[in-house]
């Protein structure tokens, strides 16, 4: 096992959660202090908002924390904590791209219907009131 030059011996993230499964609250906190940064910088790189970066990165953890043990020591913590942010951000991302789409068909259906409402003289835009009603 190699030990990294800021992380101590018996402090993997590995270690980490057994020790918090086992109760030890103070274990998670240290968990959040060895991956918190670069987990933040990785999010960041999918999503593009810091504030949001940083609701996913709690997310992320809560997830972690909850899990009840579901990790189950086949790849490192890392490369488990990461899936779970990876797919957090990626849901994000969707999710956000669908309320951008139905933002912008609901300012253009206002539009329309405010255009409709002030037909010119030559009656045009009747038929697109009924058409929004």
């Amino acid at each position: 096992m190699s030990i990294l030059p800021n992380q101590e011996p018996g402090k993997t993230g590995k270690e980490l959660y057994r020790r918090y499964l086992d109760g030890d609250e103070k274990a998670f906190e240290e968990l959040v202090g060895l991956y918190e940064r670069d987990l933040a910088l990785f999010i960041n790189g999918i999503v593009g908002d810091i504030h949001e970066t940083k609701h996913l990165l709690i997310d992320t953890f809560a997830q972690l924390a909850v899990s009840g043990g579901r990790f189950e020591g086949m790849s490192a913590l890392k490369t488990y904590l990461f899936a779970i942010g990876k797919h957090l951000a990626l849901l994000y991302v969707k999710l956000r791209g669908r309320e951008t789409h139905l933002s912008y068909v609901s300012n253009l259906a206002r539009r329309l219907r405010h255009c409709a409402q002030k037909p010119q003289d030559t009656g045009a835009g009747h038929g697109v009131v009924n058409l929004l009603s």
